[in-house]
C-alpha cells in the first residue's frame, strides 16, 4: 500500500487519539517558542534534570520527538524544520479527521469550539491549559517558560510566544489582541473556560497564569463528572422511557413539544418553560418523560440550594453551562424564590436572567405561582404552562390502573379517587404498599383508606402535633341532634365523589371544595375528642396545629408557616385541627397602627387558604362569637357543644372508667351527675385522680376517692366545694383536705 492509500484510509478510532495528536502539535509549538527565545550558542550546557533547576536540555528532551536532532543548529534553521513538522502534522490530522465517521466518533474539542464559537487561537489556549492536566511533564515545561519552579501553570506570555508564530515579535505586537482574548467579555472568560491563578505579587498582564476549568477538563477528557461546585446542588439523570403516560400529563407534554418545534424555526436562543401549579411531582415526571422520549439527559437543581451558596451567580452560570456541555435539559425547583422581592432573592433573580442571556438552552422552572420576568425580549423565549394536579377522573383511571389485580369494588375506587387528591406518584406508592401488605383475595375499603393514611406528610412536626385517634362514636356523649350533625360531617366527605363529580357540583364551585368545621362551646365539652372521633371514622391523620410555632413576630413569617401547613395537608388524608382558634381566626380590628394592619393581613391570608384547601379543617373555640364573620361564612358546618346536663353527665360518668378499673358497687353515678356540676373534661380529670387515690389505698375505686378528687378539681378551677352538698359521702375515711 502506498502513502496515498494510507492517508486515504487513516482515521481516528478514539477521541483520545485525536487529543494525542493535538498535544504533539502543542509540543511542536512550544518547541518553536523555545527556539525563538534563543540565539546560536546561547543554550546552557546542563542537560541533566534537577529538582532545583530546569535546563534547556531537559526542556528539549521533554518536547522533542526526534532524538537525533542536532541541537547545535542555528535556532532559525530549527524553527524552519519545526514549521514543516507542524504543517505535516496538521495535514495528517485533517485527513484522519475527515476519514472519521462523525456519527461514530465526535471530538470534544471540536464540539467545544462549536458550542462557544471559539477560534483556533482560543482552542489552542484551552489545549495548553488541558495539557497541564494530562502529563506532569508540562509542569516543568511551563515552569521553565515562567522562569520559576513554583509557577507550573502556563502564562499569557508563554501563550503568545508559542501560539503566534507568524509574528516576528508576537508578545509586543499583539498585546492589544491579547487583552481582547482574555477580557471578561471574551469567550474564554465569559464562559469560565479558564481561570486565572496568579499570586498577589503578579500584577502584569503577560505574567498572568491560568488553568482549565474543572468542568471543561472533564468534558474534553470525555468524563461524565459534574463540576465540583455543582456536586452538592445538582443531579444528572438519564430518564427511562415511560410506556403509558397518563392522559393529563400527555396533554401538557404535547403542549411543550409544540412550543419546542415552533421555536426551532427562530433564531437560536434560550427557551424557558415556567411550569406553575401545585403538582410538583407531575411537573418533574412530565419533563422526565419528555427527556426520555428525546433521548437526552436531565440536569436537576433547586433554587433553595443555590440561594444558600456564597456566589449564586457563579453557580447559576456553571449550571447552565453544564447543561449545554452534557446536552441536558435543565430543571430547577423552587422557582417561586425568583418572585420574592427581598434583596437576596432579587439578586438571585437578576443573576439567573443574566446567566440565561449567555447560554442558548432549554430549561424548565418548577414554581407554584405564575410569573413573567420583565425585559427579556430578545434575550430568551419564555413560556408559562399551568400543570394542574390530576382531577377526579384522572385519579380514578390511575387508581384503577395500579390496583387492577387487587379486586377492589368500583364504588370503593370512586370513593378513594374523590376523597384523596393524590398525585400519580403517591397513588403508585400507595398501590405498591397494598400489593406488599395484602396479596390474598379482595380488599375492603377500610384497608385502602388505611394505606392512604400512611401516605401522610412527614414534614409537619415543627408546626403541629400528630394525634393518634383512639376514641369512637361510643365514647362521645352528646345530645342526639349533635351526634347526628357530626355524622353528617363524615358522610359529606364519604359522598364527596358523588356530589362533586358524578353530579358535577364541582363545575359550580371554583373554590371551597374542602370541608371546614367550627366547634364552639365551653372548655371540656368534647371538642377535641370529637375531632379524634371524626379522624378515626374517616381513617385520616389528625394534626393539631401548634400556634406557638406558627405565629411569628417577624412580618411575613406567619404566612410562610401557614402556607407550609396548608400545602402539606392538601392531599385529603389529613385533618387540620386548630384548637383555641381565636388566636388566628379572631375578628379583624380597626387599623390604628402597623401591628393592626399586619394582623388583618394574616387573617385575609387565612381566608384565602381556607377557601383553596381541599381537605378537612376543624376550628375549635370556647367563644364562637370571637371568630371573624368572614370565617363563619366559609364554615360548612358549625357545631355548638353544650354544657352537659344531668342526664349526659351521668352517661359520661358511666363510660369514663375503663372496663378493668376496680369499681366499688357503692358508686352512685346518678348522685355524681347531680352533685358534681362540671363538664366532661373535668369529669375525666376527677375519674383519673380518684383511680390514683384508690391505688394508694390498695382498694377499689370508692365514692370517697371520687369526692376527694372532685374537691381538688373544684379548687383548681376556683369553684367552691361544700361538704354538706355531698352528704353522706363527703368526710369519709380517705378524705384529703387541709
Amino acid at each position: 500500500m502506498n502513502q496515498t492509500d494510507e492517508n486515504t484510509t487513516a482515521s481516528y478510532k478514539h477521541h483520545l487519539d485525536y487529543l494525542s495528536d493535538e498535544l504533539k502539535l502543542l509540543d511542536l509549538k512550544l518547541l518553536k517558542g523555545f527556539y525563538r527565545t534563543k540565539t546560536f550558542g546561547q543554550m546552557d550546557k546542563n542537560d541533566g534534570a534537577s529538582p532545583f533547576y530546569i535546563s534547556d536540555g531537559e526542556v528539549l528532551t521533554l518536547l522533542e520527538t526526534d532524538k537525533k536532532t542536532d541541537r547545535s543548529e542555528f535556532p532559525n534553521r530549527r524553527i524552519e524544520k519545526i514549521d514543516k513538522q507542524i504543517l505535516s502534522l496538521q495535514n495528517e490530522m485533517k485527513i484522519k479527521a475527515a476519514n472519521t465517521d462523525a456519527g461514530f466518533l465526535q471530538f470534544p474539542m471540536q464540539q467545544l469550539v462549536a458550542i462557544f464559537d471559539l477560534d483556533s487561537f482560543e482552542a489552542a489556549v484551552l489545549l495548553m491549559a488541558l495539557a497541564l492536566e494530562t502529563d506532569k511533564k508540562y509542569e516543568r515545561i511551563f515552569a521553565y517558560f515562567n522562569d520559576d519552579l513554583n509557577k507550573k501553570a502556563p502564562s499569557l506570555e508563554t501563550v503568545f510566544l508559542a501560539l503566534k508564530p507568524d509574528m516576528k515579535d508576537p508578545v509586543r505586537r499583539n498585546v492589544n489582541a491579547a487583552y481582547g482574548y482574555f477580557s471578561s467579555q471574551a469567550s474564554l472568560c465569559t464562559f469560565s473556560l479558564i481561570r486565572f491563578v496568579n499570586q498577589e505579587d503578579e500584577r502584569s498582564f503577560l505574567s498572568k497564569r491560568f488553568r482549565i476549568d474543572p468542568g471543561i477538563r472533564s468534558f474534553l477528557l470525555n468524563g461524565n463528572d459534574i463540576h465540583p461546585l455543582l456536586g452538592d446542588i445538582s443531579k444528572l439523570e438519564y430518564p427511562k422511557k415511560v410506556k403509558d403516560l397518563s392522559g393529563f400529563k400527555l396533554k401538557v407534554r404535547e403542549e411543550i413539544k409544540k412550543v419546542l418545534f415552533a421555536c426551532m424555526d427562530k433564531e437560536s436562543r434560550g427557551l424557558l418553560f415556567w411550569l406553575h401549579g401545585k403538582s410538583d411531582a407531575e411537573k418533574e415526571s412530565i419533563v422526565s418523560a419528555l427527556c426520555a422520549e428525546m433521548n437526552i439527559a436531565l440536569l436537576k437543581a433547586d433554587f433553595e440550594d443555590i440561594s444558600l451558596v456564597k456566589q449564586p451567580e457563579t453557580v447559576l452560570e456553571l449550571l447552565l453551562r453544564e447543561s449545554i456541555l452534557k446536552s441536558a435539559v435543565l430543571y430547577i425547583k423552587s422557582g417561586d424564590l425568583l418572585i420574592n422581592e427581598d434583596e437576596k432573592h432579587m439578586y438571585l433573580r437578576r443573576s439567573f436572567i443574566k446567566a440565561l442571556g449567555k447560554f442558548s438552552l432549554i430549561s424548565f422552572i418548577d414554581a407554584r405561582e405564575f410569573w413573567k420576568p420583565e425585559n427579556i425580549e430578545g434575550v430568551f423565549d419564555w413560556y408559562a404552562i399551568e400543570v394542574k394536579p390530576p382531577n377526579y377522573f384522572d385519579r380514578r383511571i390511575i387508581w384503577a390502573k395500579w390496583l387492577e389485580k387487587l379486586n377492589f369494588k368500583e364504588d370503593d375506587l370512586d370513593c378513594i379517587a374523590g376523597r384523596y387528591t393524590f398525585s400519580e406518584k403517591r397513588i403508585m406508592t400507595t398501590a405498591r404498599y397494598l400489593k406488599l401488605r395484602y396479596d390474598h383475595g379482595p380488599l375492603a375499603l377500610d384497608k385502602l383508606v388505611r394505606a392512604c393514611g400512611i401516605q401522610g406528610s412527614n414534614r409537619l412536626p415543627k408546626y403541629s402535633k400528630k394525634i393518634s385517634p383512639h376514641y369512637t362514636w361510643n365514647d362521645l356523649i352528646l345530645p342526639d341532634e349533635k351526634n347526628q350533625h357530626l355524622k353528617e360531617v363524615c358522610n359529606t366527605l364519604k359522598n364527596k365523589h358523588i356530589v362533586y363529580y358524578r353530579w358535577e357540583f364541582d363545575k359550580k364551585l371554583a373554590l371551597g371544595k374542602g370541608i371546614n368545621i367550627l366547634f364552639t362551646g365551653p372548655s371540656g365539652t368534647g371538642k377535641t375528642m370529637t375531632a379524634e372521633v371524626i379522624a378515626s371514622d374517616l381513617g385520616m391523620d389528625l394534626h393539631k396545629v401548634d400556634l406557638s410555632s406558627v405565629v411569628s413576630k417577624y412580618i411575613g413569617e406567619t404566612e410562610k408557616n401557614l402556607s407550609r401547613i396548608f400545602e402539606e395537608t392538601d392531599s385529603g388524608n389529613t385533618i387540620l385541627f386548630f384548637d383555641e382558634a381565636d388566636a388566628l381566626f379572631g375578628k379583624r380590628s380597626e387599623v390604628k397602627d402597623a401591628h393592626d394592619r399586619y394582623a388583618n393581613i394574616e387573617i385575609n391570608y387565612l381566608l384565602q387558604k381556607i377557601e383553596e384547601h381541599e381537605s378537612v379543617i376543624i376550628l375549635s373555640s370556647n367563644f364562637g362569637t370571637n371568630i371573624d364573620d368572614a370565617f363563619l361564612r366559609r364554615m360548612q358546618f358549625t357545631v355548638e357543644f353544650p354544657f352537659p346536663d344531668k342526664k349526659h353527665r351521668q352517661m359520661i360518668w358511666q363510660k369514663i372508667f375503663p372496663d378493668k378499673a376496680p369499681l366499688s358497687d357503692e358508686i352512685n353515678f346518678k348522685f355524681l351527675a347531680k352533685k358534681i356540676d362540671v363538664s366532661g373534661g373535668h369529669i375525666k380529670n376527677i375519674a383519673l385522680a380518684s383511680a390514683f387515690l384508690a391505688a394508694e389505698d390498695c382498694s377499689e375505686i370508692m365514692m370517697n376517692h371520687i369526692i376527694d378528687a372532685a374537691r381538688r378539681e373544684y379548687q383548681k378551677i376556683g369553684k367552691v366545694f361544700v361538704d354538706s352538698d355531698f352528704h353522706p359521702y363527703a368526710g369519709l375515711k380517705g378524705k384529703t383536705g387541709d
